[in-house]
């Protein structure tokens, strides 16, 4: 007699749609519904009751429904027949299988053809993906006739292998074939070699590398930055995706940075700051008074690529902010008396400092309120986690719904985080929160919430996401049953709560 409930796959089975089978199986388990609880005594090996089903025993049931023992070989089934060679390919490598990407190489000419094509990310081979450390997988893939000394086909410039390598590898992977290069040998401060190569071709002092990155931005040490400028490297050459001059680039490295500055390099207020040189930080604020007031991230250091290089090394922050951050107080007393009253009142209000920010906006309330905004100081500082911050631009009675980085509004930003205080906060503070509006990705800060639940960081404050998605639902935040289950089980267990009562 045959099992009612065990079915062929279908002839052409979508992934994605048995990936939503699945959480509509768990939902009707949960909710008691006959057919799903008669599937789970039958299927599962030690079935759940409907209270501690997780998405992982829908899953189980669902492919022993197919006649497959687990999920994983369900999905290796269904790529099989719906997925080409190459994207097999491609999903192997992504996941650093080495045997079944031997085996697909070994299968498919046409797999073998494609075998330094830019598939991958940035437009990047391969090689690139299984990274310059996994040298048993870079061998085979060597032998089926990858380029080892292949370059990515990033639009700003090309990476090599050696590029995010250890240098520790080097040895290994010169036996395999692969060739220094100049941004190579200068970020892995191989001198001599160095030496050598622009003893033969001097040019090579200037060449673009990855993101339009010449050697000089990439300098392991003074020697190579001497070397690299005799040869003529440019000091004020600035690279494709971030905009940046070596400089810039090595403002997180003080000696290298300063011996730039003493070769003539152009400084700026920030690596003045980073630097702790007040000397050199007055010569910027003569130069240019307004850069006192500059903030890494909007313009002028801002650009259409990929973020100035000081978002990534410093943060983005201002340069009284950063002075502090790095505990510089003779820097950061410095730069308080040559900021104007407009940047010490965002900078009080970053600070939370009520007196300060008080005072400076009696001054002019309206300009003071329209500088915040459009300075997004709300976002920023919710984003942030500084809740007195936040307080205290509520009380000037700021716009609480101006949107920060991807048109995401304050309570969307704090439901990311999982601030559930912040999002308490705002709310006691607004007759009409935005509980539904989308983000730049569609988003309302229940979805975003959920998003950051699962993908979030630890941002050394306390993150609750439970707590933030029931005062969402408390102040009305409409939810969907189709959401879950999310795979944050106790998201799951207050939605389902919120659900099924």
């Amino acid at each position: 007699m045959s099992d009612p409930f065990v079915s062929p796959l279908p002839p052409r089975p979508d992934w994605e749609q048995q990936q939503k089978r699945a959480k509509k199986l768990l939902r009707s388990y949960w909710q008691g519904a006959e057919d799903a609880v008669a599937r789970f005594q039958a299927l599962h090996p030690k079935a759940p009751g409907p209270t501690e089903a997780k998405l992982h025993d829908a899953q189980l049931v669902l492919a022993r429904s197919y006649g497959f023992q687990s999920w994983a070989k369900l999905k290796q089934r269904i790529a099989s027949l719906t997925q080409t060679p190459l994207e097999q390919f491609i999903n192997a490598v992504k996941r650093k299988d080495i045997a079944a990407t031997r085996q697909l190489l070994e299968k498919h000419p046409e797999v073998r053809a494609q075998i330094n094509a830019p598939l991958f990310d940035f437009d990047s081979m391969a090689i690139h993906t299984v990274g310059g450390d996994n040298i048993e997988f870079l061998a085979m893939l060597r032998d089926f006739g990858a380029d080892l000394n292949g370059k990515t086909q990033w639009k700003c410039g090309g990476f090599t292998l050696l590029d995010y390598a250890n240098p520790g590898m080097l040895p290994e992977l010169k036996k395999l074939g692969v060739e220094l290069t100049v941004h190579a040998a200068a970020r892995m401060n191989r001198v001599d070699e160095l030496r050598a190569m622009l003893g033969k071709d001097p040019a090579l002092a200037q060449l673009p590398g990855g993101d339009g990155q010449t050697p000089l931005h990439v300098a392991g040490s003074i020697e190579v930055i001497d070397l690299l400028v005799e040869h003529g490297a440019d000091l004020e050459a600035r690279d494709i995706d971030h905009t940046a001059t070596p400089a810039q680039y090595l403002v997180d490295k003080p000696p290298l940075c300063q011996h730039l500055l003493q070769l003539g390099a152009k400084p700026d207020i920030f690596m003045a700051v980073a630097l702790n040189d007040i000397t050199l930080a007055q010569t910027c604020i003569e130069k240019d008074p307004a850069c006192v007031s500059h903030r890494i991230g909007m313009p002028p250091w801002s650009n259409h690529e990929g973020g100035h290089i000081y978002i990534w090394r410093l943060g983005q922050a201002t340069p009284l902010i950063l002075a502090r951050h790095l505990g510089y107080r003779d820097m950061e007393s410095y730069l308080v008396a040559q900021s104007p009253k407009e940047t010490l009142f965002l900078d009080a209000l970053w600070e939370g400092n009520a007196p300060t920010a008080k005072r400076l906006f009696q001054s002019d309330p309206d300009k003071m309120r329209a500088i915040g905004n459009e300075n997004r100081i709300l976002a920023e500082t919710v984003w942030d986690g500084r809740i007195k911050s936040v307080e205290l631009i509520l009380e000037l009675g700021l716009d609480p719904h101006q949107p920060g980085v991807h048109d995401s509004t304050p309570i969307d930003r704090a439901s990311f985080h999982g601030y559930a205080d912040i999002i308490d906060l705002l709310l006691k503070n607004d007759t009409k929160p935005p509980l539904e509006r989308p983000n730049e990705f569609g988003a309302s800060p229940l979805m975003t919430c959920i998003y950051g639940a699962q993908n979030g960081w630890n941002t050394g404050r306390p993150r609750d996401h439970v707590g933030a998605a029931k005062v969402l639902l408390n102040a009305g935040a409409m939810f969907q049953p189709s959401w879950i289950p999310t795979g944050h089980e106790a998201l799951d267990l207050l939605f389902r709560k919120h659900w099924l009562g």
